[in-house]
């Protein structure tokens, strides 16, 4: 699958939120003295060296921040709901306990004490809040029409029996079918390949900001209760700024994780689209022999 390396998914994906997360970070070691700024020599040449080196740091992060919030955000949204594209089709959702039943008391409880760790402002906000908000039946929401939901389901079947005549990859018996679905909708240069990479993009860039957020929200703890205990003295000043951070933080980790979630919705629907179009204009092909 051919793809332009350098796309708005690199700017939204990597140099925003680490950007983001570096200017904040600089911010709190200057601020409490943890670190201090090294007089700069003068002249034009310093400033792009700096504006370069600041640029290629914080993309790099920011790489950095998109892998680890993969595999915590993404993770716990599947544990918390299951895949979008399977719950379209009415294949299961997936549920923390039967995590424990597939993957093993120790995996699950590893897991959950991962998603309280990097999460916490998430996992608080989603048990108190998502159940208010109907979480699971407003963003990934099952096929209501049964003709609609077989028409898809027939155009999907087709494709995976296209990628495998041998053995046809039929979607209740692949677990990854979705992938499958995405590479051929992308490889078929599509007017819906542009409107696919535009929902990678913002879905990535939801939910790095929702790790670098909560991330934040736990500096804002830690660094109230390391000042508590250390001056056992806080002044009202402080009290207003940390918990306009804590609050703050709070509501845009979980803002930021319903958009991560709603993007991700939208990018399932868009292949599945992208699919029913394709076999509408008669562009799946036949099964090979």
């Amino acid at each position: 699958m051919e793809q332009n390396p350098f796309s708005i998914y690199d700017f939204l994906g990597y140099l925003v939120p680490g950007s983001v997360f570096t200017l904040c970070l600089s911010y709190v070691l200057v601020k409490h003295d943890l670190c201090s700024i090294p007089p700069l020599p003068e002249g034009e040449g310093v400033i792009w060296f700096i504006l370069i080196g600041f640029i290629v740091f914080s993309y790099t992060f920011g790489f950095a921040l998109s892998v680890i919030s993969a595999e915590i955000v993404e993770r716990y949204l599947i544990c918390r709901a299951g895949y979008p594209s399977k719950i379209r089709f009415g294949l299961g959702r997936l549920s923390f306990f039967r995590e424990i039943s597939r993957n093993g008391v120790l995996q699950t409880c590893i897991l959950a004490v991962t998603f309280i760790t990097f999460l916490l402002p998430v996992v608080i906000l989603d048990f108190f809040i998502g159940k208010i908000l109907n979480f699971d039946k407003k963003y990934f929401k099952e096929y209501k029409n049964e003709k609609e939901k077989n028409y898809v389901m027939d155009c999907v079947n087709k494709i995976l029996c296209h990628i495998n005549s041998d053995t046809p990859l039929f979607m209740q018996h692949t677990p990854n079918f979705f992938k499958y679905l995405y590479h051929f909708a992308y490889e078929q240069k599509s007017v819906h390949s542009s409107k696919l990479q535009n929902y990678v993009a913002l879905y990535g860039f939801s939910r790095t900001l929702c790790l670098i957020t909560s991330l934040i929200f736990n500096l804002a703890v830690s660094m109230a209760i390391y000042k508590y205990f250390k001056e056992f003295y806080v002044s009202s000043e402080e009290i207003i700024c940390i918990s306009l951070l804590i609050g703050g933080s709070a509501i845009l980790s979980y803002t930021f994780f319903f958009g991560f979630a709603k993007f991700y919705r939208r990018y399932t629907d868009e292949v599945l689209m992208a699919i029913c179009a394709m076999s509408k204009l008669g562009k799946i092909p036949k099964p090979k022999k």
